[in-house]
């Protein structure tokens, strides 16, 4: 599909080989009464009449109803990757067995953990109902801005673009100009993520530009490899306001971590998570995570790092997938698409993480049907230290010239994927500029078909067949139609990972 196709407003055959449902009537049965957490935070308006059409006749709360209700949830996650939160949105309040995990914004990607509500007014379910191109309001919110306020990195590893293409390269700060265009909108933003494909703490400025952020009003995270003592251990970050910090690991040992980062990275690296947990006290303050990236050989070892977050006094472990791939050495180190083998070190480090009430947020092991991955360029984008803002860190690494891309085992050639650069626009310029609203159409119109397709779904058996068919179209329309556009094809993130 062409990127400057209007797709928002196109109209697709979303039906396939089955009617549509009927609607639900509930004549001569009583409709079941809302409890009191479903008062704030639950849809509203449209949404809200719709998500009543879909509620349950009151049933006996026999054991058989309560593992009806589980299997259902378990399945639709299963399938479409979607958190646990929004089905017990649908389906009402969370039952005596689930649990509800805290979880932070820290540099990765990270997912709500299941019996969490998600704010409705932010979800992707909103999306299709988004303004069009023709009435966005300048006024507009940011959900996630993820700001490289450096490239420039101390180490090479293994995982990374910057020791297979350092001659293209581009090592640079942010200019003080960039980032005072950032913060002419930093009030409209969630949060402000300070992290790219540098190490943030080689400025020596970043307490500061904290402080300046958290003037405006937003939310301000940083993540970080661990190797630089700088400010991270005197207290300095967290007195500028930090709302969250996060540090890197790549194993539970030197063995690993140290054959991808370089000797002595992981000594150096628990160092600085000790230094900052000492630091922000008893109360806990900023929350600290840690970013664990998942390859073959660590994940066995994931119980290992659940009982290091623990020891170092982190809140709560992120393990992560690389799905930035440039070569085939990487590639050999991806661990997703791997689902049986690693289920059991997955139930491990589950029970370890409720023991040492840790935090854990798991990824998929296997791919899903998404409409828009969780960088969400709906309401999300990055800004390279260059200036250049794109939809997505993974779409703007500061290479030079064209560079390799490896997804399961096919191999293609990409370039940055840029939509202006804040030395010449501010953000809202860009923010609607023709190539980025074309851009985000295509997202959006995969999320109004998405919404539409699982309009019908009801958690029965009935429904659970519907959402094989509904799943089975989607998967026909963002392959054809409705695909994304060509440089996020070739990323993890698309797919759920």
């Amino acid at each position: 599909t062409p990127i400057g196709a209007n797709l928002a407003t196109a109209e697709f055959d979303i039906s396939g080989s089955y009617p549509p449902p009927p609607t639900p009537s509930h004549e001569g049965r009583g409709i079941r009464k809302p409890s009191p957490l479903e008062g704030e935070g639950r849809v509203r308006g449209e949404d809200a009449e719709a998500t009543r059409a879909l509620k349950l006749a009151p049933m006996p709360r026999t054991p058989f109803r309560k593992l009806l209700k589980h299997r259902v949830v378990l399945t639709m996650q299963r399938v479409l990757g979607r958190s646990g939160g929004d089905f017990h949105a649908w389906l009402g309040p969370a039952t005596s067995g689930e649990c509800s995990v805290p979880f932070f914004a820290c540099g990765e990607p990270t997912r709500p953990a299941i019996g969490t509500r998600p704010s409705r007014e932010r979800s992707t379910r909103s999306l299709a109902a988004a303004p069009s191109r023709l009435v966005e309001a300048p006024s507009r919110r940011f959900k996630n801005v993820q700001v490289e306020v450096t490239s420039r990195c101390n180490l090479r590893c293994r995982t990374c673009l910057y020791a297979s293409f350092e001659p293209q390269w581009k090592s640079q700060d942010l200019s003080p100009w960039a980032f005072e265009r950032i913060l002419e909108v930093a009030h409209r933003c969630d949060s402000l993520h300070l992290q790219g494909w540098g190490e943030t703490l080689l400025r020596d400025d970043v307490p500061d530009l904290i402080c300046r952020a958290k003037r405006c009003g937003s939310r301000v995270t940083l993540s970080s490899n661990g190797t630089l003592p700088s400010c991270a251990g005197d207290g300095e970050l967290v007195e500028a306001g930090l709302d969250s910090m996060a540090f890197s690991f790549a194993g539970a040992s030197a063995e690993w971590h140290d054959s991808l980062r370089g000797e002595g990275t992981f000594s150096a690296a628990e160092a600085s998570v000790l230094r900052f947990s000492q630091v922000r006290g008893a109360g806990r303050f900023p929350p600290l995570l840690l970013n664990y990236l998942l390859t073959p050989a660590n994940i066995p070892a994931l119980e290992r790092a659940v009982a290091l977050c623990a020891r170092l006094g982190a809140d709560g472990i992120v393990p992560t997938h690389m799905v930035h791939v440039s070569t085939r050495e990487q590639d050999k180190l991806v661990a997703y698409d791997r689902n049986l083998p690693f289920r059991w070190s997955f139930a491990k480090s589950r029970f370890s993480a409720l023991l040492r009430r840790v935090s854990l947020v798991l990824p998929r092991l296997t791919g899903a049907v998404v409409p828009v991955c969780e960088k969400n360029p709906l309401e999300s984008f990055f800004v390279g230290s260059d200036g250049s803002v794109s939809p997505c860190v993974y779409l703007n690494p500061p290479l030079q010239g064209e560079f390799p891309r490896v997804f399961r085992g096919r191999e293609t050639t990409t370039s940055r994927v840029v939509m202006g650069n804040l030395h010449d626009s501010t953000i809202d310029e860009i923010w609607d500029s023709a190539a980025y609203i074309s851009f985000r159409e295509i997202f959006r119109a995969r999320v109004k078909v998405h919404d539409t397709l699982l309009s019908g779904v009801t958690p029965d058996f009935d429904g659970m067949a519907r959402l094989d068919r509904s799943v089975a179209r989607l998967r026909e329309l963002y392959a054809e139609e409705l695909a994304a556009p060509e440089p996020c094809r070739v990323c993890g993130q698309l797919y759920g990972l």
